[in-house]
């Protein structure tokens, strides 16, 4: 579960965005303080996000037909990203600049969190089980934590390098992303 909870968080912030830019620009500008702080503001709305979340899903475990649709809405969602990444060609591999207002209020009114999260709970609901009275929900929630945080870091240090290497490589990694949403998500409609 430690393991899980940390590659999900790191995955979830791995692709460039608004918020890894504001990161990168915060350090790139060598304000640290300000980096501290809005590490801290996007690891805890991180954390509410995924937490929150993961008690909706849990709810309706209770409401096994309505848990049901949402478990092949999160499976067809899947399929769709996964072909969506597997055929897309991109046309272009343009560095922007991120923004620290933009990246603050996406780190805030963040819509894409808790359909993340709602697929992620769903897919990984047969693995691991969340009982809300245990420390597992609050074990995942900090793990992933510090997955988001690990992640902001190499954005922080290695910033230009990671967003190179990530040019160089995104292409490759989203295909083997998309194939393996389009294998796992085709599995697990399969076998529902």
């Amino acid at each position: 579960m430690i393991v899980l909870a940390m590659l999900i968080g790191f995955y979830g912030y791995l692709f460039p965005g608004n918020i890894n830019l504001m990161i990168l620009e915060l350090y790139a500008t060598k304000r640290y303080s300000i980096l501290t702080l809005v590490g801290v503001i996007v690891i805890l709305f991180e954390c509410l996000y995924c937490y929150f979340t993961l008690q909706f899903i849990d709810r309706l475990n209770d409401n096994q037909q309505l848990y049901q649709y949402l478990e092949w809405a999160a499976y067809l969602l899947t399929l769709i990203v996964g072909l969506w990444m597997l055929l897309e060609e991109k046309t272009k591999n343009e560095h922007r600049k991120g923004n620290i207002y933009r990246g603050l209020l996406s780190t805030i009114i963040h819509p894409q969190q808790i359909t993340f999260w709602i697929v992620m709970s769903v897919l990984f609901n047969n693995i691991i089980y969340f009982e809300m009275n245990s420390h597992a929900l609050p074990a995942f929630v900090f793990f992933n934590a510090i997955g988001v945080a690990l992640v902001l870091w190499c954005y922080a240090v290695y910033g230009s390098k990671l967003l190179d290497l990530l040019k160089l490589k995104i292409s490759t990694i989203s295909k083997s992303i998309g194939a393996f949403y389009i294998v796992y998500s085709l599995i697990s409609l399969i076998n529902n």
